[in-house]
């Protein structure tokens, strides 16, 4: 089983307050905690109030400029294990060459959310994810050989999906999958088992319940391009009916 630590502090420090609190609300449905600062005094005092493992920090907040907040945390001893991600617009790209040198990372707006968590998985993650993952509840039915077996999908990714069931399968196992998504028709998948979860004295083991990770196999560009719009949608609040269309 897949050990759980708990969810990390990220501060989302950004003086446009839609776009700050857009952004935090994005950070918490990626499962981090968010926090935010819309000026640079209030950044330090959360910065010393909750030591943030990462800051996605204005490239046009004042303080970058006036006294370059980026090199005074990075020089503080107490301070220098926080990880700093500058988020700028296209045009500044010329004139923040130089701080963002000084970050872990530069994300230039609009932030897609597959982007935004593949860099905070680089820079804060012992085992960086290349895709965000989506709790869902969908009904699915697995076929391994004469064996049918229905049961509920609680966690997808445009890699693979977890199913919650009792009549888990051993990794290595190839499976036919069938999902019911919000789509004209069920999605069928060749899947593959990578781990499983099982039952223990009666109680579900883990967060999730016992169950299966499955990974896609031989998925099409076409379909995985729509699993990501749809996670994308929902991770943004922007849900798309036509996502699989």
């Amino acid at each position: 089983m897949i050990p759980i630590s708990p969810p990390k502090n990220i501060l989302v420090a950004f003086h446009d307050r839609q776009f700050c609190l857009a952004t935090a609300q994005l950070v918490k449905r990626l499962e981090y905690n968010s926090f935010i600062a819309m000026t640079s005094h209030d950044m330090l005092l959360m910065v010393n109030g909750i030591m943030p493992t990462l800051i996605l920090l204005d490239a046009r907040m004042s303080c970058i400029n006036e006294q370059n907040c980026i090199d005074r945390l990075k020089s503080d001893t107490k301070f220098s294990i926080i990880k700093i991600v500058l988020v700028a617009d296209r045009i500044d790209e010329p004139s923040i060459r130089d701080i963002g040198r000084l970050a872990d990372g530069v994300l230039y707006t609009p932030l897609k959310p597959t982007e935004l968590y593949v860099e905070i998985n680089r820079c804060i993650e012992p085992h960086p994810r290349q895709c965000p993952r989506l709790r869902v509840v969908f009904r699915a039915t697995v076929v391994s050989g004469a064996v049918s077996d229905v049961c509920f999908a609680t966690m997808l990714s445009e890699k693979g999906v977890y199913l919650r069931t009792i009549n888990t399968l051993p990794p290595g196992t190839g499976v036919k999958l069938s999902l019911d998504l919000p789509s004209t028709r069920p999605l069928n998948f060749d899947a593959e088992v990578i781990y499983e979860v099982k039952q223990t004295d009666g109680r579900s083991a883990g967060p999730s319940g016992p169950g299966m990770g499955l990974k896609f196999v031989n998925i099409g560009a076409d379909v995985r391009s729509g699993i990501r719009r749809f996670i994308e949608s929902h991770l943004a609040g922007e849900f798309d009916t036509d996502t699989f269309l």
